[in-house]
């Protein structure tokens, strides 16, 4: 099951307050307060994410944490690349250079490798899709009731996508007369 850490969901609601807030900046314990989550956990991920170039953060009586970009130049998939590293739905999916210990022992031989790979870009094109802006929409808790796609992207099919190949080949039967 593919579920959102509880890093990533603390990430995902400091950024989504920062985009509500912008230009201003706010400060890990005015955040945490607001948020009611852990002070020490925050600072970690403020940092990371600072670290990664999506806030950035002033110190002193008046500084805090901003966002690095607009809320609607930020994407989902910069987000949640930048706290939990690159994405990938299966071992055969995006391999980095240099991490061929990280491929599947199935990979040649593996009968939905293409299929999964299709999947992946689709769920990845999804997400490069889907800004911070959007997510930190106030409008959105609202419009979902009605229309659990309201301003979203749509998430293609993979007959959309490409071509849907056959899985399996088919093999001769043996006739029993």
């Amino acid at each position: 099951m593919l579920l959102l850490t509880r890093k990533t969901d603390y990430a995902l609601l400091a950024l989504a307050s920062l985009a509500r807030q912008t230009p201003s900046s706010a400060s890990a314990r005015s955040l945490a307060e607001r948020l009611n989550l852990p002070l020490p956990v925050l600072r970690n991920i403020l940092k990371q994410l600072t670290s990664r170039g999506v806030l950035k953060s002033t110190r002193g009586t008046r500084g805090g944490y901003r966002l690095a970009r607009s809320p609607h130049q930020i994407t989902l998939a910069q987000l949640l690349e930048a706290i939990e590293g690159p994405m990938r739905l299966a071992r055969c999916c995006s391999v980095p250079e240099g991490k061929e210990e990280a491929q599947c022992q199935l990979e040649e031989s593996c009968l939905i490798r293409g299929n999964m790979r299709r999947v992946h870009a689709s769920l990845m094109q999804f997400l490069e899709e889907v800004t911070l802006e959007q997510l930190a929409d106030e409008t959105g808790g609202a419009a979902e009731a009605a229309d659990p796609g309201a301003k979203l992207p749509r998430l293609a099919t993979l007959k959309e996508t490409q071509p849907y190949p056959r899985l399996v080949k088919q093999l001769p039967v043996d006739d029993p007369s």
